[in-house]
């Protein structure tokens, strides 16, 4: 192989590998767009929760629960009732020693 033609190869591997990490960079961003907006769903079903009990919790315990579900990492298939599920397991052990 030429000089010529090892540059005119290597450009072409460099081309695919910037056309690769671009693909994957897109794929990466979709991803985050797509955990948002589940996010902004669990977000409002924990709203539309909180007006339906209100009653059932003093206001610092809705604002502790308001934001363990922000700081919650939320994966394809989480759903608002898995996150109260772990928040139910996160008080019992917090306040496991009360037992």
């Amino acid at each position: 192989m030429s000089y010529s033609e090892a540059m005119r190869y290597a450009t072409e591997v460099e081309k695919g590998v910037e056309m690769e990490i671009y693909r994957r960079e897109m794929e990466q961003q979709q991803y985050e767009e797509e955990m948002e907006e589940l996010k902004e769903e669990i977000m409002d079903s924990f709203h539309s929760f909180k007006e339906k009990n209100y009653n059932k919790l003093n206001e610092s315990e809705w604002d502790e629960l308001e934001e363990y579900i922000e700081d919650y990492i939320v994966e394809e298939d989480t759903t608002f009732d898995n996150v109260l599920e772990q928040y139910y397991d996160y008080i019992t052990d917090k306040f496991s020693f009360l037992v």
